[in-house]
């Protein structure tokens, strides 16, 4: 498991970054609200974008950060 994910802190987060979390749910929750999207629609096109910039990365031999950062 990565570190981070999965588990619990061991400390809260502030006051206000609590706040803002619970805000961001609400705000979620009422546009698949208003969409009629189910939750499992809506997770399962989460877990397609968090996997798509792993599917979309180029071989490290194409990637042209890295040809810049080798010749700089």
């Amino acid at each position: 498991m990565s570190p981070g994910r999965g588990r619990a802190a061991s400390t809260p987060p502030p006051i206000a970054v609590q706040r803002a979390l619970r805000q961001l749910g609400a705000d979620i929750r009422h546009a698949r609200l208003r969409r009629r999207l189910p939750q499992d629609v809506v997770a399962g096109r989460a877990l397609e974008s968090e996997q798509l910039p792993e599917r979309t990365r180029l071989p490290r031999s194409q990637d042209p950060a890295e040809e810049a950062e080798s010749d700089g």
